[in-house]
């Protein structure tokens, strides 16, 4: 007789059975059970339409891959958004496409005119759109560096400031 070690993990619950067909929102989250050296994947469909899948546990059929995101750690399953500059996720609707942030200036730092988060920019000249994932791996935030400048009052020094710049900024 065989004996295995298994292992638990929480996995998103994408897409939920009504009887109009499928639901395009996220339903929870679903134990799934494995031999404890299986590698961990959720997997999560593209559209509403293709589903085949009703819970996100482990990965698909190659047949299916077109149709299906899958990654590799637990609970990634679930479209994900930059909340804030300091890289915090927030969850997005299922049906979310976009995230948006605000641009940054070189020296001004990100506008305050617009917000992080999912959806659409509205404002192309004070944020900027970018492709959602699940996960939230393909909208990250401008990596900067800061460093010090004397200020001056006419031609007498006046102080210091932090000079904020993109990171590959000379």
């Amino acid at each position: 007789e065989a004996n295995y070690d298994h292992g638990l993990l929480r996995n998103q619950l994408i897409y939920t059975s009504e009887s109009s067909g499928i639901n395009a929102e996220y339903g929870g989250e679903s134990d799934c059970l494995v031999e404890e050296s299986t590698a961990v994947e959720c997997n999560m469909p593209k559209s509403a339409g293709n589903v085949v899948k009703l819970n996100g546990c482990g990965g698909v059929l190659s047949s299916e891959e077109a149709n299906y995101d899958v990654c590799e750690t637990e609970l990634c399953n679930v479209k994900k958004c930059n909340s804030d500059s300091e890289g915090t996720l927030a969850e997005c609707a299922a049906d979310a496409t976009k995230c948006k942030s605000p641009l940054f200036t070189d020296y001004e730092g990100y506008a305050d005119t617009a917000n992080w988060g999912c959806g659409e920019c509205s404002d192309e000249n004070v944020c900027k759109d970018c492709d959602i994932t699940i996960g939230g791996e393909s909208c990250s935030t401008t990596a900067t560096k800061t460093f010090k400048c004397h200020n001056y009052n006419g031609v007498n020094l006046n102080g210091e400031s932090d000079c904020l710049v993109e990171e590959s900024t000379a």
